[in-house]
C-alpha cells in the first residue's frame, strides 16, 4: 500500500468518468492537477501519522484555472478542504473500492457518495451525489471520484469564481 498518493506534479485528466462533456449543466471540474507538498523519504510508515495534510491541486473549471489548496487528515479530505475554496462544499458520506485486472495492469475503481453540509449525513435516502474513479494510482481514483461527485453536485449550477 504505499502508493497510497498520486505523485508530484500528477495529472488527473478527462477521463470517462468525470468528462464535463457526458454530464449536462454549467459549471464543471474539467481537469485536475496536483503539486506534492512536502518530502518524503518514500517509506509508507512515515505517512502514518495523524497529522494534517496538505494538497495543491489546479482545476480548469468553465476553460480557466483555478489553484486551490486544503488541509485534511488524507488526501480526499484535503481535497475536499480545497474544493470549499471556491464554494464547492461537500463531505463524505458514502466510500468503497475495489481493484478491476490482475497483477501489473490493475486499476482501482473507487466509489464516492458527497453530500453538502445541510444534508443530513444519517438520512442516506436524500441529498447524495455520487462519483466514480479508476486509475492505476489508488488515490488518483479517489480524486478523479471526488471530481466526478462535485461536477454532479454541480448539475446546472454556475460557480462565481475570480
Amino acid at each position: 500500500m504505499e502508493n497510497q498518493r498520486a505523485s508530484a506534479n500528477s495529472s488527473v485528466m478527462n477521463t470517462p468518468e468525470q468528462s464535463p462533456s457526458r454530464l449536462g449543466g454549467l459549471s464543471k471540474i474539467s481537469s485536475l492537477s496536483l503539486e506534492k507538498e512536502g518530502s518524503s523519504n518514500g517509506n509508507a510508515s512515515d505517512d502514518l501519522p495523524s497529522v494534517p495534510r496538505k494538497i495543491t491541486a489546479t482545476l480548469i473549471i468553465d476553460g480557466k484555472q483555478h489553484k486551490v489548496t486544503g488541509d485534511g487528515n488524507g488526501p480526499l479530505s484535503s481535497f475536499l478542504d480545497a474544493l470549499s475554496s471556491i464554494g464547492i462544499e461537500l463531505s463524505v458520506r458514502e466510500y468503497s473500492e475495489h481493484s478491476i485486472g490482475v497483477g501489473s495492469d490493475v486499476k482501482a475503481a473507487t466509489y464516492i457518495e458527497v453530500i453538502p453540509p445541510n444534508v443530513d449525513p444519517k438520512n442516506k435516502t436524500k441529498g447524495g451525489y455520487w462519483g466514480v474513479g479508476v486509475d492505476a494510482d489508488i488515490t488518483a481514483s479517489g480524486l478523479k471520484a471526488v471530481v466526478s461527485a462535485a461536477n454532479c453536485w454541480l448539475g446546472d449550477k454556475q460557480l462565481t469564481l475570480n
